[in-house]
């Protein structure tokens, strides 16, 4: 598959529906009782209200689902466990690298 038809045959149902998930996971795991005070505490930041990083977090998060689905498509991954591994892939070769770092 070209990176055009990669790029032109998104789910944008998916999509959006995994930005909207990661973000209300994300709000969930940092709320004080679970995990928020000790993130703070391990940080030495502030769990400011999420409205200061609300709309670039949006923005992120939609860009984010958006590359991994044209990821999922030139890699020709049609089922659900091709799909995560190609997700798997870019956390051990992009998020975890830069994390570590």
């Amino acid at each position: 598959m070209s990176l055009a038809n990669a790029m032109s045959n998104v789910n944008w149902l998916a999509v959006i529906a995994a930005a909207v998930i990661h973000i209300v996971l994300g709000l969930i795991w940092f709320q004080k009782p679970l995990f928020g005070r000790a993130w703070a505490v391990l940080t030495g930041k502030t769990l400011d209200p999420a409205q200061k990083w609300l709309p670039a977090g949006v923005l992120g998060h939609l860009l984010m689902a958006y590359v991994l689905a044209v990821m999922v498509n030139l890699a020709g991954a049609v089922t659900v466990g091709a799909g995560a591994l190609v997700g798997l892939l870019g956390l051990l070769g992009f998020v975890i690298p830069l994390e570590c770092g």
